[in-house]
């Protein structure tokens, strides 16, 4: 029997581009079955490729120096995944999902940084969260400041981690005999902050399991491995005149893929819902004989607004903005997002 997924609810998925917050929630996604089936699958439009228009493609000056960007984004089967709008070889592809496999989600995640240089006066570019060598006493990546944490929603579970892409280059991630994960060993230098990195060292793979039988997937990534847009500014003055040239270092984003499908341990050998094992389940509509899953939980930690409605999902970021952004400094928690 072919089984196919259909989503009930969908929410507008939330973009990180300050490095100000602590926490930066997502969206969610769902599936709704009839007992017997799974009827397909519907997400929000993916956000992928919204960097570009976050932290510009072109020079923009400081306008963008200092800030972090992170975009989660989800897709059903047949989707076509937009990472940027070059049209080269790998710019976008089409979702195609294994059988038990009912959303692809793709983690991004970029900086934006800045160096200047006045005659013979310059200022060097700097990492715009803070270096977990100089603050947290480590390279390693558990000091990392950078951390996401995506709880999946209740009887769903990761299928996969499939890959991990970085400057240009995807690696495989490794499932260990304990359950850990490893990505596979790549080694260079990050163009921009001139800094060593390897991705078996600088990017940890967690899947956590929870007291309530959920999944927490955390990912922590090293601040020497984050890609960083560098805006270049040479100013030079000649017979009193003042002019200045600006160059754009691009990066593609980090990205971390996996996968989400509902959780085997509910199912029956034809594929079919035990609905005896979620009696307890929130989302079963018995009026009309379905049960919606959803990709990622929500409502724990971003809870219900005045009028009873929940709009955030319970993925986060959580960082240390850099002690060497000279553009921002902190001043209140702040949130800014995207509805697109």
């Amino acid at each position: 029997m072919t089984r196919r997924n259909f989503l009930k609810r969908v929410l507008s998925p939330v973009i990180c581009l300050c490095l100000l917050m602590t926490y930066i929630p997502f969206s969610k996604s769902a599936i709704e079955s009839d007992i017997s089936d799974l009827l397909g699958a519907v997400t929000d439009p993916g956000t992928a490729d919204s960097f570009e228009q976050m932290l510009g493609t072109d020079a923009d000056g400081n306008r963008y120096a200092g800030r972090v960007w992170v975009d989660k984004s989800v897709y059903k089967n047949g989707d076509i995944v937009t990472l940027n709008s070059r049209n080269e070889a790998g710019s976008s592809f089409e979702v195609a999902l294994e059988e038990d496999e009912a959303f692809q989600v793709i983690f991004s995640a970029l900086g934006s940084s800045m160096s200047t240089k006045e005659t013979t006066v310059s200022v060097d570019a700097f990492n715009p969260i803070t270096s977990s060598t100089s603050t947290l006493g480590g390279t390693s990546v558990d000091n990392t400041p950078l951390i996401y944490v995506d709880f999946i929603g209740q009887y769903m579970e990761i299928k996969k981690i499939q890959s991990v892409s970085l400057f240009g280059a995807s690696y495989g991630v490794i499932k260990n005999a304990d359950g850990t994960y490893k990505v596979d060993m790549g080694t260079g230098i990050n163009p921009t902050t001139n800094e060593e990195w390897r991705t078996d060292e600088d990017i940890s793979l967690s899947i956590i399991p929870q007291d309530d039988g959920t999944q927490k997937f955390e990912i922590r990534i090293n601040q020497e491995i984050l890609p960083i847009i560098m805006e270049q500014v040479v100013t030079e003055t000649v017979g009193g005149k003042t002019t200045s040239t600006i160059t754009e270092i691009l990066q593609d984003p980090l990205r971390v893929y996996y996968t989400v499908g509902v959780d085997s341990d509910i199912l029956l050998p034809n594929g079919d819902i035990n609905i005896s094992k979620i009696k307890d389940y929130e989302y079963i509509d018995a009026e009309n004989g379905t049960v919606s899953f959803y990709s990622n939980r929500f409502g724990v930690m971003n809870p219900a607004d005045d009028s009873g409605t929940v709009i955030k999902g319970d993925a986060h970021i959580g960082f240390r903005p850099s002690l060497k952004n000279r553009y921002y400094y902190h001043q209140t928690n702040q949130y800014y997002s995207s509805s697109q």
